[in-house]
């Protein structure tokens, strides 16, 4: 028997199930495609020899009480179902350069005395980009979940200016560069242009607060299908999308591996 959906999702990773969790908050009845066995994109996790590993996932920031991801864990019905720790406020990641190890210390007081016990000469330094890295962070509407004012130009000139031109301006300490920039990875920073911006949002997430998920990253998507199934919307797996079928320019239906979907009439043979 056809089954009707509103929507129809490909791909399960974050975007696409906290997508189909505010759509189905909204009373549309949603469906996910996944042409994997397991969910979650990079929340997945994997173990071996008894341990779990996460594959994307390691540690989340600005979870404390108020802060900006606690908001969305309580929109999206996470707080109750997922697992965290706060971490080290001494040190929630380790820097290893050369066999020396530098902390990164929870909230900007520590941030910035951890950083100049190691470097006593660069107090000035260190300061100046904590300030601008808190300003920045701060001030943005969008990270904060404020209403956005599209003539506020407060912060455009930093989507212009390079990280790396930003933190060479600072200091000619080029350990301590490598320092500042050590979770450039973490978001795929490049070192010619990724703005100051991005660079900015991401380490005062972290800075702020920072949370391990100590069951493991699935623990979200998990969470988040239980919730979607609870409000009537289907999440499959091993459900590859092959094409897409247009009339006029408008999607009218699509084959996966094992099924055939209608808009929105839906007709799966198995899974």
């Amino acid at each position: 028997m056809a089954k009707k959906y509103d929507i129809i999702i490909v791909g399960s990773g974050l975007g696409g199930l906290a997508c189909a969790y505010i759509l189905s908050k909204f009373g549309y009845r949603v469906c996910i495609l996944e042409k994997h066995s397991q969910l979650g994109g990079n929340l997945q996790s994997f173990k071996r020899k008894g341990c779990k590993f996460d594959t994307g996932m390691h540690y989340v920031g600005s979870l404390g009480e108020g802060e900006v991801l606690h908001k969305f864990f309580n929109y999206l019905d996470l707080l109750t179902k997922v697992e965290v720790k706060r971490l080290d406020e001494d040190a929630f990641d380790v820097i290893n350069i050369e066999g020396r190890e530098y902390n990164y210390a929870m909230g900007y007081e520590k941030f910035v005395e951890s950083l100049i016990a190691d470097f006593p000469e660069e107090g000035k330094a260190i300061n100046d980009y904590a300030s601008k890295i808190k300003e920045l962070g701060e001030g943005s509407d969008i990270f904060n979940l404020r209403e956005v004012n599209l003539m506020d130009t407060t912060n455009i000139n930093y989507y212009g200016i390079s990280t790396d031109g930003f933190i060479a301006s600072l200091t000619d300490n080029l350990r301590l560069r490598s320092v500042l920039a050590a979770l450039n990875p973490l978001y795929a920073g490049s070192k010619t242009s990724t703005p100051l911006y991005v660079h900015a949002l991401v380490n005062h997430f972290f800075i702020t607060s920072a949370w391990r998920l100590t069951d493991g990253g699935d623990q979200i998507s998990d969470a988040l299908v239980e919730s979607i199934q609870s409000m009537d919307g289907d999440v499959f797996i091993k459900a590859e999308v092959v094409k897409f079928h247009f009339i006029n320019n408008r999607i009218t239906y699509h084959h996966s591996a094992t099924c055939c979907f209608f808009w929105p009439v839906f007709l799966c043979s198995h899974h």
